[in-house]
């Protein structure tokens, strides 16, 4: 299942050295996930935040993705499960078919 995960920092590291520790833990863990193919994609938006496109087989392995991360603990993430656009298309269409 694919999942967007868009994030918001909500909170701050207690100084300027703790906030680098987080963001380089978080640049590394981001890269890893990159590199299994647990993310997709990441990217930040200018103000602030940004989202990933997440790979787990259930809610249970995106709880312990999100868990993972490092910036968690700052964090609060909005969570939608994304479908493929060319075959949620079809089912809505061959749904669309079956009515008419």
């Amino acid at each position: 299942m694919k999942f967007l995960l868009i994030g918001n920092q909500v909170g701050e590291a207690a100084s300027h050295e703790g906030q680098i520790d987080f963001l380089e833990a978080t640049r590394k863990w981001v890269n890893d996930r990159l590199a299994d193919g647990t993310l997709e994609s990441a990217y930040s938006f200018p103000a602030g935040g940004g989202f990933f496109i997440a790979n787990a087989d259930s809610h249970e392995d995106l709880m312990k993705i999100l868990v993972d991360f490092p910036l968690r603990p700052l964090s609060d993430f909005e969570v939608h499960a994304i479908s493929d656009f060319n075959r949620s298309t079809e089912i809505v269409i061959d749904a669309l078919k079956e009515v008419t």
